[in-house]
């Protein structure tokens, strides 16, 4: 053994072999005495029992693969903000945006916003940290080769049991062909150029228009995204898709 060798301290886990014929884990310490030339005359050693709390941690270990596996397999673009930022981004986001997790940690994920949407963008964040609240907003996003569209973000937080935010929890869906949708609505009702013309967020404005909330609950419907146990109060959990 490599302690016994160096002559140095012992500090492992390793299976044992127990009395009924089970492995189980053992934390070993080991501690070698010297005597006035420096040479090893004993050893001191002690083990303890650590199974349960090595199946413990396995079992922690599993689900927070299988919890991020399967955040990276839901259709929508997810993120989660701490205290000091973004802290995770799923991998569908950094695949469309083309950009490595350190580019958009912390506060720099306003960078894939279109210029003209990242003050409203920040602003409509803030608002929402400030109260409390549930906050959503549509914003365009530049995927990897540099084109930009339009997503519908939900953030809700995660409230600690006296009240306090922990985290901010957010979803993030393409809505470029609900809104292509809209427009060709507009133009078969004989909406006027001048309508048409409004800035997208303007006309499409999540707060203001219950036909968005709908269309988006249908699209959402199909792709199978079901995160109403996620985030309670979203507008796609007030308009569920009926089957025709």
């Amino acid at each position: 053994m490599r302690c016994v060798a160096t002559k140095t301290p012992l500090d492992t886990r390793w299976l044992m072999l127990q009395y009924d014929g089970q492995y189980r884990w053992q934390h070993i310490l080991a501690h070698p005495s010297f005597d006035e030339r420096g040479n090893v005359v004993s050893w001191y050693m002690m083990g303890i029992e650590i199974d349960q709390q090595v199946r413990v941690e396995q079992a922690l270990q599993t689900r927070e693969r299988e919890a991020r596996e399967l955040l990276n397999r839901v259709p929508a673009m997810l993120a989660i903000r701490g205290q000091s930022g973004i802290e995770f981004v799923s991998e569908q986001f950094l695949n469309d945006i083309g950009l490595p997790t350190s580019e958009v940690l912390g506060y720099k994920w306003l960078r894939v916003a279109h210029p003209e949407d990242r003050e409203r963008v920040s602003e409509l964040f803030s608002e929402s940290i400030r109260t409390g609240r549930p906050s959503e907003w549509l914003w365009r996003i530049a995927n990897k080769n540099g084109h930009y569209r339009w997503f519908h973000t939900h953030a809700a937080p995660f409230l600690e049991q006296d009240g306090s935010i922990r985290r901010w929890y957010s979803a993030t869906t393409d809505i470029v062909v609900q809104m292509r949708r809209c427009d060709g609505s507009e133009r078969s009702l004989g909406a006027t150029p001048s309508k048409r013309r409004k800035p997208a967020y303007s006309r499409f404005s999540v707060r203001q228009s219950a036909w968005y909330r709908k269309t988006l609950a249908n699209a959402i419907s199909r792709s199978n995204l079901r995160l109403e146990k996620s985030f309670r109060g979203s507008p796609w959990t007030r308009y569920k898709c009926r089957r025709s």
